[in-house]
């Protein structure tokens, strides 16, 4: 009982969570895709799934890229508001080192 809520509130925390990164990342972020805890990020033309990817590997976390413009956030649903937590950070410091290799 109450499974399918707590997915869907989870879902929501992943999202805004995406939704503020993206607005902190604007050279590497497009947009914030996806319906309930299936997730994507498109990325802007200067970047590749392979390079956000690779960056997310760095910082331990598992990324499946999506086309030639998006990569997967693809938790389980049981994933903790923790391990969301977490796993945004991880995100976060890597499209910060893939911006800041932008700006160079």
């Amino acid at each position: 009982p109450g499974f399918l809520d707590a997915v869907q509130a989870k879902s929501l925390r992943l999202k805004q969570r995406l939704a503020s990164i993206k607005d902190s990342f604007p050279r590497v972020v497009e947009d914030v895709r996806g319906a309930g805890l299936l997730t994507g990020l498109k990325l802007k033309a200067s970047v590749t799934p392979a390079q956000v990817v690779k960056a997310a590997i760095g910082e331990k976390l598992l990324l499946v890229g999506a086309g030639d413009n998006t990569v997967r956030v693809i938790p389980p649903l049981t994933v903790s508001d923790e391990e969301i937590a977490d796993g945004t950070e991880r995100l976060a410091r890597s499209l910060a080192s893939i911006q800041k290799q932008l700006a160079l």
